[in-house]
């Protein structure tokens, strides 16, 4: 059976088509989920925004043009503040983010992954919000390849360093109510 944008419109998902190496990706996210992903990325936006430096600026869904054919949208950007008018990043921003889904986390964790690194961009951090079992996985680039630096799960707070300091706990991202 074919994929298509328009098949996975009409069984309630909603569709981003996305073109790597000369081949159409699909990504899909159910309606449910959706609905919970972005309130952890409004959360978080609220949380990065907060501690971030005068020089930067948090961006949500801002577009990074990695090579002429390749286009990525993470959740979140961390990006200089000369570039909160720029439409598409030419460069790398200090710190990407993604809200993995489960149909999108071994995506996140692999092929992405390789992407960023590729680009050069110093921070990568994948958070997974199951209500039952939330996590922060951080990558930091180090010698041109991204190491896991971080793992926070629940209540267990991540101290960033970089790009600016700042504590998270992976479960104040899929609480309601004031933040931590």
């Amino acid at each position: 059976m074919m994929l298509t944008v328009a098949r996975k419109s009409a069984n309630g998902e909603q569709a981003r088509p996305r073109v790597v190496r000369a081949r159409l990706h699909v990504r899909t996210v159910s309606t449910r989920w959706q609905r919970g992903g972005h309130g952890v990325i409004a959360r978080l936006t609220a949380v990065l925004t907060a501690a971030c430096a005068d020089d930067l600026v948090v961006l949500p869904g801002v577009g990074m043009r990695i090579t002429r054919y390749q286009y990525r949208e993470p959740d979140i950007a961390v990006v200089p503040a000369d570039s909160f008018e720029t439409r598409n990043l030419e460069r790398p921003p200090a710190l990407a983010v993604e809200v993995a889904s489960p149909s999108t986390r071994l995506y996140d964790r692999n092929r992405r992954k390789d992407v960023y690194e590729s680009f050069g961009i110093p921070a990568y951090w994948i958070i997974e919000p199951d209500r039952d079992s939330q996590r922060l996985v951080v990558f930091e680039l180090r010698d041109g390849k991204y190491e896991q630096v971080a793992e926070a799960t629940g209540d267990e707070p991540f101290s960033a360093g970089q790009p600016f300091p700042v504590t998270i706990r992976p479960s104040a991202l899929v609480r309601t109510g004031a933040l931590d």
